[in-house]
Parts: C-alpha cells; sequence; structure tokens
C-alpha cells in the first residue's frame, strides 16, 4: 500500500506560522512579523561608532556604549582593537613613522 502525502509547503508553512515556532526575521522596519502578529518598532539611525568600548573581564568581552558628554570618551579613549574590531580607520604604519621622526627630530 503506497502513502499519499497530504500536506504541501504551503500547509506546513502555516503550521509553523500559527504555532509561532519560527524565527525568522524580516529586514524592513515597519512590516509585521506573521510568527507573533506584532508590529516590528522602527528602528533608529545607526549608533556612533566611536562611542562604543571593548570591556575585557577576566576574559570575558563585552560591548559598552558611551553615552551622555564628551567627559566620558575623553576618560576611556578607544583601543587599537576597538577601532579594529569596529572597522574604524587605523593610523598607519607610515604616520606612524613619519611622527616618531619628528619627535626624534624635535630632541626627543
Amino acid at each position: 500500500m503506497v502513502r499519499k502525502k497530504t500536506s504541501t509547503a504551503a500547509a506546513d508553512v502555516e503550521l509553523l506560522l500559527e504555532k509561532g515556532s519560527t524565527r525568522k526575521r524580516f529586514s524592513n522596519a515597519g512590516d509585521v512579523d506573521h510568527a507573533t502578529k506584532r508590529q516590528r518598532p522602527e528602528l533608529e539611525d545607526r549608533t556612533d561608532f566611536s562611542r562604543w568600548r571593548m570591556r575585557d573581564d577576566h576574559g570575558r568581552h563585552t560591548w559598552q556604549y558611551l553615552e551622555g558628554d564628551d567627559d566620558a570618551l575623553k576618560n576611556w579613549p578607544q583601543t587599537h582593537a576597538d577601532k579594529y574590531f569596529l572597522g574604524l580607520p587605523l593610523v598607519r604604519a607610515s604616520q606612524a613613522c613619519m611622527a616618531g621622526m619628528a619627535f626624534m627630530a624635535d630632541g626627543c
């Protein structure tokens, strides 16, 4: 005896959406998330990458966003590692070499 497949792909998707078990993400803000039947909130503009800092707590790396005034930025400057991981421009070797030569020329 041969079994007939009674379920179609569309019916399977409808079942998943009804159960709310999918984790599909939508790329457009304002779209309706069909799995949870909620309106997605509008996203703000991108954050300022120069305000992100990586904290190392005994080997556990977490990112901290510095909000508020510029004093926090001066008290905790970004490291080269922070800039590298965020994709921000780094000081080039030629720029560092020129700065070192200028320092040595001034008589240390």
